[in-house]
């Protein structure tokens, strides 16, 4: 077996340090581009809800585009009550009906006549949707989506108070933002560089 020779070992370390540096500086300019887009049409929430666990984990740190409208399966920022925001995922639109039976979601979009499943890959395999409304449990429920309102359930649709509860549909208007694809993908990441910096200069936990 040939031994590595010094030189090899340097150059070893070289590209390790170069690549090392490389993504340094990716993970950087990211960030600083996170800021600078902060408040112009981002808006960075921290999470402290478990409504949309397996997907977004309480603590985590995602980001929302303000100007993005909202469509099928996205997550989505809600204006609730007294000011507080809430996160939910996008499961109907304006002229639906949604039906939940047997634990799994039914959909007929608007000007359609038949219902069909929704897959939502997004779910743990175990999981089923309970059938709810308000405070009471039923074997199945059909829920209309009227006009410019959206119909939304949490990912952790045991727990999760949404569209099924006395809440009902938010309004197109209460959508604060879209929550993008790539901010839940790096959330581990982001969330990381974003509590380290707020262990330094201070920060304030969104809702």
């Amino acid at each position: 077996m040939a031994k590595t020779t010094l030189y090899e070992k340097r150059s070893r370390e070289l590209r390790n340090s170069v690549v090392s540096g490389i993504v340094f500086s990716l993970l950087l300019t990211l960030l600083l581009i996170i800021v600078v887009a902060n408040g112009f049409f981002l808006i960075k929430i921290e999470v402290n809800k478990t409504s949309m666990l397996p997907t977004v984990l309480d603590g985590d740190i995602v980001y929302a585009d303000k100007y993005r409208k909202p469509n099928y399966g996205d997550i989505v920022i809600i204006s609730g009550e007294e000011s507080s925001w809430i996160i939910k995922r996008v499961i109907a639109m304006e002229g639906d009906t949604v039906m939940i039976k047997g634990g799994y979601v039914y959909l007929k979009k608007s000007g359609e006549d038949d219902f069909f499943e929704l897959q939502e890959k997004y779910l743990n395999k175990s999981v089923k949707t309970p059938c709810r409304i308000g405070a009471d449990y039923n074997e199945s429920a059909t829920f209309n989506v009227g006009e410019k309102e959206i119909f939304y359930l949490g990912d952790n649709r045991t727990v999760s108070v949404d569209s099924r509860s006395d809440f009902g549909n938010c309004t197109e208007s209460q959508i604060v933002g879209v929550v993008t694809e790539w901010s839940i993908k790096v959330k581990g990441v982001s969330t990381a560089i974003n509590k380290f910096l707020s262990g330094i200069f201070g920060g304030q936990k969104s809702n």
